[in-house]
């Protein structure tokens, strides 16, 4: 029973009815980055961020004679860092209630759960970009998608403009970024954070946008006490945020603007999601485009109708069928007809 306990590929803990672990196998330490002295007579919630977890299942098993299977139990490893784990739990009976234990078996899911919250975040920013009127509009509801579907706490916008544009000055020496949209959810508290981000400025190369911006490519910190950024590293320590990444917004060799984004978690990188942002930077630059298409489109109709309206000529514009489709003001002036009366379908 051992040699199967060491060599299982899931992880494997046995505790007490009290919650303290007993036996560990070698998956079991390899995951959560403990030794097995380490984990020995501890309390199960030094892995496990759900306390009453285990009266949970002495729950099911005791009084709805049900086996708990495939539990997600938010845990955490040696380190800190935030990990989900599906267990299947089963209760050992024994003669006196004391010695009752649990034996948890677990996989690793977290791999799982990051690839669905990454879909989720790349439908809901397609979905905002296609529904957006402006850019003014979409950048905040992006911010919030990205934030909520993948569990970070505050996202920012810096761009050298008022606002984000798809016109930028890319070699001037003078280029100064700064915060032009803040989102954060309201699970922390980063009131100073914000003010002081609000009055911080970059120049490329200096802090977490400033770095993005001169590398044209995306970054990641695993805990923000470690960066160099000394203006707003404290504050974010203050502020219980950790872990930051942040991508450029690239149009070509062209960069716009930089988002940046945080948590309270210390996380290890993620290389899959850096790829995924940069995709989404580049929806945001098509959308920009489109956008600024769309107004210079609007732009030059009404330049022409105002041209049509005021020439002193008189033009029209018939069907096949000579019907009317458009009549100028000199033409309704001078033959005496307006567009009601004509109704732009009558025959000339």
């Amino acid at each position: 029973m051992d040699k199967v306990i060491i060599s299982m590929a899931a992880a494997l803990l046995v505790t007490s009815y009290s919650g303290k672990i007993k036996k560990v196998n070698l998956a079991a330490q390899r995951l959560f980055g403990f030794t097995e002295e380490e984990l020995i007579n501890q309390p199960i919630s030094l892995i496990f961020d759900d306390n009453d977890l285990t009266s949970q299942i002495f729950y099911q098993h005791t009084i709805l004679q049900q086996q708990s299977q495939d539990i997600e139990v938010v845990c955490r490893t040696k380190t800190r860092e935030k990990i989900l784990v599906a267990f299947s739990c089963s209760v050992i009976q024994k003669k006196g209630r004391d010695l009752e234990e649990v034996i948890y078996i677990g996989r690793d899911i977290t791999a799982r759960q990051r690839r669905e919250q990454r879909n989720n975040a790349q439908y809901a920013i397609t979905r905002i970009l296609s529904e957006s009127q402006n850019v003014k509009q979409a950048i905040p509801q992006v911010l919030q998608a990205i934030c909520q579907s993948l569990e970070w706490d505050l996202g920012e916008l810096w761009t050298p403009n008022e606002y984000l544009s798809a016109t930028v000055q890319q070699d001037s020496v003078d280029i100064v970024l700064r915060c032009v949209e803040i989102w954060s959810s309201r699970v922390v508290s980063v009131r100073e954070f914000k003010a002081i981000t609000w009055q911080t400025t970059y120049t490329p190369g200096a802090g977490l946008p400033g770095r993005i911006w001169s590398r044209r490519s995306p970054l990641w910190i695993r805990d923000i006490l470690d960066d160099a950024d000394q203006r707003r590293s404290q504050p974010a320590a203050k502020a219980e945020l950790h872990a930051g990444f942040g991508f450029p917004i690239l149009d070509g060799n062209d960069i716009l603007g930089v988002m940046t984004f945080f948590s309270r978690e210390v996380q290890s990188k993620d290389v899959n999601l850096l790829q995924m942002m940069v995709s989404i930077g580049s929806q945001i630059t098509y959308f920009l485009k489109r956008k600024q298409a769309e107004e210079a489109l609007i732009e030059s109709e009404k330049i022409c109708r105002d041209l049509l309206e005021n020439a002193n000529v008189l033009i029209q514009s018939v069907n096949v069928y000579g019907q009317f489709l458009y009549v100028n003001r000199a033409w309704q002036t001078v033959l005496g007809s307006g567009r009601t009366h004509l109704n732009i379908v009558q025959e000339y």
